[in-house]
């Protein structure tokens, strides 16, 4: 069975309510709004980018979206740092796809130092979470950042199932 898709009246209708929720200060409002047109994918990200700037002073979802689009410069200068702060912000309150994120950003070094031991410790807690896509991108990440003898020597056990994609 195919997924069920959105007609334009219920993104229209969506859209309404979202503007009226974040009209009104509601930081999920706004970060929904952000997400269904006024994300990196949208026609005016820097619109979005100002929406979840307000929402993410007390929204984990916020902070998530807007230190993504300012880790890579959508809808304004980029700057890796800040959006690495803004990511860690929402991944401090258990966020899974912040968690993942910052897990790739401390494997690579985005935002600050390489850095693979705090890189599997955030991809264990987005996993502990639940995700299994996470789960097997902790492994992965444990396997790609350490040699294979290594981790088995302090007594590691992970499975590599796939690699997790990290955009650079």
């Amino acid at each position: 069975m195919a997924p069920a898709r959105a007609s334009p009246r219920d993104e229209a209708q969506a859209r309404k309510l979202f503007e009226r929720a974040a009209r009104a200060g509601n930081p999920r409002g706004v970060s929904n709004l952000a997400a269904l047109g006024g994300g990196a994918a949208s026609a005016d990200p820097a619109r979005a980018r100002e929406l979840l700037s307000k929402a993410a002073e007390t929204n984990a979802e916020a902070q998530y979206q807007l230190g993504m689009m300012l880790a890579e410069g959508n809808g304004g200068d980029q700057g890796r740092r800040r959006g690495a702060r803004t990511v860690r912000k929402a991944a401090a309150q258990n966020h899974p796809g912040a968690l993942e994120r910052m897990g790739a950003f401390a494997q690579e070094g985005r935002g600050g130092p390489k850095d693979s031991d705090a890189a599997k410790a955030y991809y264990q807690r987005a996993a502990a979470l639940g995700d299994r896509g996470r789960q097997e991108g902790a492994g992965a990440a444990a396997l790609s950042l350490r040699d294979q003898g290594q981790a088995r020597q302090r007594g590691d056990e992970f499975v590599l199932l796939r690699r997790p994609t990290i955009n650079p």
